[in-house]
């Protein structure tokens, strides 16, 4: 195991030696970054560890022979237990602002990991009773080289696909950057995602307080605190994959030795796929969900669990997936309810059923007050119809709904499940745009589904779990297509089926083989390369993001200091990007409102923004002041005023921008009442000049 996790630094040190700043500087880097702001994330999985060894001794009371293993199969199952415990813990301190205070911080980790040191004997004991991790492990060391490699580069670099991980800039980092500050979490009007469970944000807080950094101090130079919420994130992918793994021993109900190999095989993919390794080194939700979602099928299948304590623990492990990403109970829930299903007697399903709602809700029960009481809506921005839309208005309820809805039919969807989307802008630069399983993020993952089920469906030993298997892979896919914007990226929960159907086909044909050894190496071989090649190609994914002489890790050794810091452009602050000119230019006592842009997290301390779908500061003082533009500017609790133009326009171009801030009517409005400060020019397509965002000083408020 330790000669494993040396390879994965050797892979993570190779992966940040791609490009600039070059091989002894990113390997440094890497390893810097990895042993300094890793240790507070690995604090606090380690803290989650040990209240995981707690739960499981109480879990294992009354249970038969009196044994934890027999409810969670040794301390794998403590990581993930422990996971859902300190998710809830954090949020629930961070809803009553407790993580306002250091002390208050630490103790849920201190206990955790006073509770490992007391366990550490039998933990040991344990470990050198184990078989020998599968070496089949080794083949997802570059995948989760790269994972490392790219949690290092600072928030808004990576990935392409994600715009420069765009979302983080706009909640699952601003959020904890604003709620640090509040020392509390609590709905933000002007940031609908803040009414989402925010279980892995609130994380990020509790990150923030652990590390004792100052109010206004979420983002500095170094961005050291930001490094360690994406290894966080980063560190729960690597958890998914030893969660798939033991996922895959439950399920199989067998602990012979092609089992294990097919758990690492499992684990391994999960590990290795491209998609994995570029939402896992973001401070995304996406890995949390997937670790959960495995934990909860392992503890579905576990028979000799009383069926409705099984009941209790895998609604509660989904409930906490849920409080991570909502849309885990409509791609993850209906899997685990078939594996629960398939794993006792009908008539003990409904009372496991009952119990599974129970648990969910009691986990999901501190968003759904927190929203009941904000806005009336549990859910919102959720079934606004069935709950009210709390504060927002009749036209934004149905902007978001727009966005957040695929415009064409059933088949049509499906149809982009393996085709590319002729009508996406980009498809014009004759580059296919896959919205499907087929994206080069998802490897090979589609042919490797379709082979493992033929073969698992095959083999006596496995067909019945693999068509459980089959027909959860199919619900999720029905479901991407009728409920979610149809983007390749949700279907991450996919991975699941996939990885779980790929473990069933490795343990049938190693069967198969048991008795010819050469045989069976060959078939080791090739389940070694299936992971090897998906690892590639996350490896050529990484090294082809922005092509040119930089390459992926050019700001590895930077850090946020390329967004936050104007000398790392330029010694003259006018000729700075936006973000660093913002910072340093604004005087003190400046107020500044961004419109068209929600990027907030690089902006300066107190900046005042909306998403598209809240109303911006300025859209409310229009409606207030239809008549009387200069009065409406003047009512604004602002200073200045930054626009993006380029983002104005294409929201308003897509129908998602707020009716009241179309972009000539809000640049005549500008123009007439306010005095530009600065302009942000940049050559456009044709080699013409663009002013793509200008900055306006507002005339004095009224008083």
């Amino acid at each position: 195991m330790l000669a494993g996790a040396f390879v994965v630094l050797v892979c993570a040190c190779v992966a940040a030696s791609i490009g600039d700043p070059g091989p002894l500087y990113g390997s440094a880097s890497v390893l810097y970054l990895v042993l300094t702001q890793g240790m507070l994330a690995g604090l606090y999985l380690l803290g989650a560890f040990g209240l995981g060894l707690v739960l499981v001794r109480v879990l294992a009371t009354g249970e038969n022979n009196g044994s934890a293993t027999r409810i969670v199969g040794a301390s794998a199952a403590a990581a993930w237990l422990g996971l859902a415990a300190m998710r809830t813990i954090t949020l629930l301190l961070c809803v009553a602002g407790g993580l306002s205070n250091r002390f208050v911080a630490v103790v849920p980790i201190a206990v955790g990991v006073a509770f490992v040191a007391r366990s550490l004997p039998g933990l040991l004991a344990q470990l050198r009773a184990s078989d020998r991790p599968s070496l089949l492990w080794l083949a997802a060391a570059p995948g989760a080289g790269v994972l490392l490699a790219a949690a290092c580069n600072p928030p808004g670099w990576l990935w392409s696909s994600e715009f420069g991980g765009y979302d983080t800039l706009v909640y699952h980092l601003q959020l904890p950057r604003e709620w640090h500050a509040m020392g509390r979490i609590v709905p933000l009007e002007h940031n609908v995602y803040s009414y989402l469970p925010s279980y892995v944000e609130s994380a990020f807080v509790h990150l923030a307080a652990l590390s004792g950094a100052p109010r206004d101090q979420f983002v500095t130079d170094e961005g050291g605190l930001l490094i360690a919420c994406k290894l966080l994130h980063a560190g729960i992918t690597l958890l998914a994959g030893w969660c798939a793994a033991g996922a895959v021993r439950s399920l199989l109900h067998d602990q012979t030795q092609h089992v294990k190999t097919a758990g690492a095989v499992a684990g391994g993919l999960v590990i290795a796929t491209p998609w994995s390794v570029v939402t896992g080194s973001m401070a995304y939700n996406e890995m949390a969900v997937i670790a959960l979602i495995f934990s909860a099928v392992h503890v579905a299948s576990m028979a000799r669990t009383r069926p409705w304590r099984r009941g209790l623990i895998t609604g509660a492990l989904v409930g906490v997936a849920c409080g991570c990403k909502p849309t885990a109970f409509l791609l993850g829930a209906p899997i685990v309810g078939l594996v629960l299903l398939r794993s006792m007697p009908i008539r003990l399903f409904l009372p496991a059923l009952v119990a599974a709602a129970v648990g969910g809700t009691l986990m999901l029960a501190p968003w759904l007050i927190r929203n009941a009481a904000a806005g009336g809506n549990p859910v919102f921005p959720m079934l606004t119809s069935v709950f009210g839309p709390a504060h927002w208005s009749a036209e934004q309820v149905a902007r978001y709904g727009s966005a957040h809805s695929f415009d064409g039919g059933f088949l049509d969807a499906l149809r982009l499940l393996v085709r590319p989307d002729a009508g996406d802008p980009a498809a014009a630069a004759d580059r296919p745009i896959h919205r499907g399983i087929m994206h080069p993020q998802w490897a090979f993952a589609g042919p490797l589904a379709i082979a493992a089920a033929a073969i698992g469906l095959l083999a006596a030993k496995t067909r019945r779990t693999s068509a459980i298997l089959v027909a959860g892979l199919a619900v999720q896919i029905v479901v991407w297509a009728v409920a979610t914007h149809v983007q390749s990226r949700f279907l991450i929960p996919v991975l699941v089926p996939i990885a779980l159907l790929l473990a069933a086909a490795s343990s049938a044909t190693l069967g198969w083989t048991c008795s010819r050894s050469g045989a069976r190496r060959a078939v080791l071989l090739c389940q070694a390369a299936v992971v090897l090649a998906t690892s590639a190609m996350t490896v050529g994914l990484f090294a082809g993001e922005y092509r040119g002489p930089f390459g992926p890790n050019h700001l590895i050794n930077i850090g946020s200091s390329h967004f936050t810091n104007y000398r790392m452009h330029n010694e003259d602050p006018a000729l700075a990007p936006p973000d660093p000119y913002l910072r340093a230019m604004l005087p003190d006592d400046a107020v500044l409102l961004i419109l068209g842009d929600a990027t907030a997290l690089y902006k300066p301390e107190g900046v005042q923004y909306a998403t598209t779908y809240d109303e911006s500061p300025l859209a409310r003082a229009l409606r207030e002041h239809p008549d009387d533009p200069r009065r409406a500017l003047r009512s604004l609790d602002a200073t200045h005023i930054y626009v993006d133009w380029l983002e104005l326009n294409r929201l308003w171009q897509t129908g998602w921008a707020d009716p009241a801030l179309e972009p000539n009517k809000v640049q005549r409005l500008l123009l007439s009442h306010s005095v530009i400060e600065h302009e942000f020019i940049y050559d456009g397509p044709g080699g013409d000049r663009v002013v793509a965002q200008e900055l306006y000083r507002l005339p004095e408020p009224t008083r």
